[in-house]
């Protein structure tokens, strides 16, 4: 792991926990800071769902972007925006100011998919298991240490605006690594060869999307659409679950939380070793009927038991299994893309993730509404076996690169 932290890619694992660090202090707090502004939930609601329609308005435009004008450009760009953003975020009261800004960051932070994209170019293919795993575990951490200093800092008269203008800085240091580390490293090949306008870049950009094989990506993109809908489902009732079941208070609630992050953790940073096993399946969609079937069981186990000690050990082969599944689903996109379109493909995957964080409140509303919270847990086993079943049936099909 320390070898790793030297290669030249390393600023991104700098960039991937800057990001996501400052996310996770922000977030949580959000709605305490709206309700505090007088802003009711139905306006809060709205601006959740106006930055997730955003994202997945924008996560193809931006991907498509990379792929014309470099990684390390809209990267630059785009985190400098997001900066701005939080900034702002500190100081306007207004409703409609709050709108406008969550509009901006949805569309442009994609600073994850634009990571992906980067170090499925330039790292050696034997390593990307490694590299993506450490990603992952900078992000898994951040997501430990993140809510609990946002938590702490907001019980200090403005601490909203401490908070934001820490993640501006943080920001604005992330965006200075870009530029002084970053690199293409392979530029797209379209990129290298022509030198057009700025007018002809945006044609272009909208021009590849329109022209992209769907075909070829509709297993994929179900599976990416199933994972994250299960793993949705899961997430938004975890904590209601582990209250009204095991009659948990919010502290130890948060350790359990905790507990799961941690095991992401460790499973992240030992997923090159894992996938280098020889027990490991070398197929990555056989590999993730594997994952896929764990967590089918897993769903069920915690859906079926009545003790906390047993729900927390089936969060190990839960989490553990959802942190590979994770790297596999990133390798399995990158096996069928080339460099000139990989950010495209990884936007749109983006904005698959969108599409279940807008439907997957619903759903999970309607799920506890007919059969109690618990159902929840029952529904995720069944949408990761039919996944399952996608995978066993692709594992057995040739996948080639997109031309």
């Amino acid at each position: 792991m320390i070898k790793e932290l030297k290669q030249p890619w390393s600023w991104v694992f700098v960039v991937s926990f800057l990001d996501f660090f400052g996310v996770s202090m922000i977030l949580p707090v959000m709605s305490t800071h709206l309700r505090g502004l007088g802003i009711s939930y139905v306006d809060i609601g709205l601006l959740s769902s106006m930055s997730g329609t955003t994202q997945l308005i924008f996560g193809p435009i931006i991907g498509s972007w990379s792929d014309i004008q470099g990684r390390h450009t809209v990267l630059l760009l785009t985190t400098i925006v997001c900066s701005a953003v939080y900034g702002l975020m500190g100081v306007v009261s207004s409703f409609y100011l709050y709108l406008i800004l969550n509009c901006v960051l949805g569309a442009v932070q994609h600073t994850m998919m634009l990571c992906q994209a980067y170090i499925a170019d330039i790292v050696p293919a034997d390593k990307q298991s490694t590299v993506n795993g450490l990603t992952n575990a900078f992000m898994s951490f951040s997501f430990m240490i993140g809510p609990i200093i946002g938590g702490h800092v907001m019980e200090i008269d403005n601490g909203f605006q401490y908070l934001t203008a820490v993640v501006c800085i943080m920001l604005m240091f992330s965006a200075t690594t870009i530029f002084l580390f970053g690199n293409e490293g392979k530029i797209s090949k379209r990129n290298q060869t022509e030198k057009v306008g700025i007018y002809s870049k945006i044609f272009k950009i909208f021009k590849d999307l329109l022209f992209i094989d769907w075909k070829r990506y509709w297993v994929f993109f179900s599976l990416k659409f199933l994972f994250a809908l299960s793993g949705m489902l899961f997430f938004q009732n975890m904590g209601i679950i582990l209250i009204e079941s095991f009659d948990l208070t919010p502290r130890y609630m948060g350790y359990t939380i905790s507990f799961y992050g941690f095991v992401s953790l460790i499973s992240n940073l030992n997923a090159g070793r894992i996938k280098n096993l020889a027990i490991f399946p070398k197929n990555n969609y056989e590999s993730l009927t594997y994952m896929f079937c764990i967590i089918a069981v897993t769903f069920y186990w915690l859906y079926s038991v009545d003790n906390c000690i047993l729900f927390l050990a089936g969060l190990v082969p839960l989490a553990a299994s959802n942190a590979l599944a994770e790297i596999l689903m990133t390798e399995v996109l990158v096996g069928q893309t080339d460099a000139g379109s990989r950010g495209s493909m990884m936007g749109v995957s983006t904005s698959v993730g969108a599409i279940v964080q807008i439907l997957a409140p619903f759903l999970s509303g309607l799920i506890a509404s007919q059969g109690g919270v618990s159902s929840a847990l029952k529904v995720s086993s069944i949408i990761s076996a039919t996944a399952g079943l996608i995978t066993l049936r692709s594992s057995r099909q040739p996948h080639v690169k997109s031309q």
